[in-house]
């Protein structure tokens, strides 16, 4: 039997979460959905712009954005989010939107194809003949390859980033023989029927919110002698000295040791909500046995 190194998720849920404090932890992550919504509005609205992004760049580029207070009401967010919470929002956005910005990236490219190979049938049927006689209905598959020339690359360009005051020399060549309105007649065409196909942003729902400790103190721990079996202490906003405290229930044998949760000030959690009672899910390494030598 060998061990795979891995890493575990698990759940402590609230126990006798008081009102006040469950009121807190919900408004909070009423307030996160609404930046998680303006954050994807805006994504939605420059998607174009984003797919020329890497990730790194684009959380730089979405961080300067809460941080200019001329952009910050134009965009809609609620209040000032601390960064342990904005930085996880922006990775919730980026990770959402991938997907669709790796599919508006590919298909923006305009190449041409050629057959490099025509395959056959090899045998006669009723409803086709033979790849002998080299007829249409004979044909079994068609190979292409695609690639790109000095056009393409043009319309490509003006596609994504349409009409420029200066061209590459390679473009003004294609622009100076086709003309630019012809060139961004074309462009345009593609752009507006890729665009159409996403047509509204992401819709985000759930309250669930991730965040990053900033204290220094254990985010789990066993609270002995006592009817509530454990804490855990969360950053927040407004109590930045000793944060939140969340009574959760513990089982010695699902949680194990709570030491394996704590990562000094830069530990990871997610709240979940769910009606009177929240649950915090905290991740630590561990051994999965795998099969046999």
């Amino acid at each position: 039997m060998i061990t795979v190194a891995s890493v575990y998720s698990k759940s402590f849920h609230s126990d006798n979460l008081a009102k006040s404090k469950y009121r807190m932890i919900k408004q909070l992550g009423e307030d996160l959905l609404k930046v998680r919504q303006s954050l994807s509005r805006w994504t939605h609205e420059y998607v174009l712009e984003c797919c020329e992004l890497s990730k790194y760049d684009y959380l730089t580029k979405t961080l300067y954005l809460v941080e200019n207070s001329q952009t910050i009401s134009n965009l809609g967010l609620p209040l000032s989010i601390p960064s342990y919470f904005y930085q996880k929002i922006q990775v919730d956005v980026y990770t959402a939107y991938s997907n669709r910005l790796d599919a508006i990236k590919r298909k923006m490219v305009f190449r041409l194809q050629k057959v490099t190979e025509t395959h056959y049938y090899k045998r006669d049927h009723k409803e086709r003949k033979s790849g002998f006689i080299k007829k249409k209905d004979s044909v079994r598959k068609i190979e292409y390859d695609s690639y790109e020339t000095d056009l393409t690359k043009t319309v490509t360009r003006l596609a994504k980033h349409g009409a420029q005051s200066s061209y590459e020399p390679f473009m003004q060549r294609v622009i100076d023989k086709f003309g630019i309105d012809r060139l961004m007649a074309l462009a345009s065409l593609k752009r507006e029927n890729i665009l159409r196909k996403y047509p509204d942003p992401i819709n985000f729902t759930s309250l669930t919110f991730r965040g990053r400790s900033r204290l220094t103190t254990d985010i789990v721990n066993r609270n002995k002698n006592s009817i509530i079996e454990g804490f855990v202490t969360l950053s927040w906003p407004g109590l930045e000295s000793h944060g939140l405290v969340i009574p959760v229930k513990y089982h010695s044998k699902y949680h194990g040791d709570l030491k394996d949760y704590c990562n000094g000030s830069d530990t990871s959690y997610t709240v979940a909500i769910s009606r009177n009672s929240v649950r915090i899910i905290l991740t630590k390494d561990g051994d999965r046995r795998g099969g046999l030598k």
